[in-house]
């Protein structure tokens, strides 16, 4: 472990934990007691308040209200830290904005973005009011009850504990565990009508570091015009493509989630889907929804 690794989790644990002893983090960090002790002299240096108590009950302590000097982050890493924030606002996520600018006095930085990433939707602001009760009710560790409408247009109320918000192919994502399935979920922010407190504390054994929902892989085959190549091959990869006439044969491995469902309906009457079977007669009875409804 560096130098500055191990000051850093020297700094750390005294934070949390008020204080320590030489010989304790010595054994934890698996180095002398000596090199502790050059650590600490550093961490002065730099103008961490550490002092040292001798005595029965002696040990290394910080100051009461320290605060951390800007001078122990790089200017490379002030650079790194400042340049994720520009990112990390553009997604209307959080207070973003004020800690830049906080941080940016702090380091004595001005900084000039370049790089712009929008994640928001189109004509969808509410949703980072879903985010921040989101956020809150994580950060309280306390459930939420959502009002949720699935893609059948079946609207129902769930408890729910969260477990991980992401952002996935233009949209935000929930994964938590419902307590109306008894099973972890992922519900899609643009679905969620209505957000409200709940009195249920998250009970960490329900939450899994496995939040995303993992799809079996399975061979998609269909047909497609021409005129539709230049867009399949920018959205798909892996793709095995021969001429059929006049159009295009496909062959491809794809995740066989409800994703690829709406994105094969997205394509219309420019695609006619071989395989899977089931696929193919899930998207035929679509169609002739569409057909009741408009002819």
């Amino acid at each position: 472990m560096s130098r500055q690794s191990r000051m850093f989790y020297i700094m750390h644990y005294l934070s949390a934990h008020q204080e320590a002893t030489a010989p304790f983090l010595a054994a934890k960090l698996e180095v002398s007691v000596r090199t502790i002790y050059r650590d600490i002299d550093h961490l002065s240096v730099l103008g961490f308040p550490i002092y040292a108590q001798n005595g029965r009950n002696g040990g290394l302590r910080l100051l009461e209200n320290h605060q951390l000097p800007a001078t122990f982050v790089t200017e490379a890493e002030q650079e790194t830290i400042l340049s994720g924030l520009e990112n990390l606002s553009v997604t209307n996520f959080g207070a973003a904005d004020e800690v830049m600018v906080k941080l940016s006095s702090l380091f004595n930085r001005k900084t000039t973005p370049w790089l712009s990433i929008d994640y928001s939707s189109w004509g969808k602001p509410e949703e980072k009011q879903l985010v921040d009760q989101l956020t809150a009710a994580k950060k309280q560790q306390r459930c939420v009850i959502i009002t949720y409408e699935n893609t059948r247009g079946e609207v129902s109320k769930r408890e729910v504990a969260p477990n991980k918000l992401f952002f996935k192919q233009h949209s935000w994502y929930l994964s938590a565990y419902c307590y109306l399935k008894n099973d972890h979920r992922i519900f899609k922010l643009k679905r969620v009508k209505r957000i409200e407190p709940s009195d249920k504390i998250i009970d960490p054994a329900v939450l899994t570091d496995e939040y995303l929902p993992v799809y079996e892989l399975g061979l998609l085959e269909f047909f497609i015009e021409n005129e539709q190549l230049a867009r399949l091959q920018e959205e798909l990869s892996n793709l095995t493509i021969e001429r059929s006439g006049e159009r295009l044969k496909v062959s491809t491995y794809q995740s066989l989630g409800d994703w690829l469902f709406s994105y094969l309906l997205s394509y219309g009457a420019s695609i006619e889907v071989i395989q899977p079977k089931e696929l193919r007669e899930q998207l035929k009875e679509e169609i002739e929804k569409y057909q009741t409804l408009y002819f």
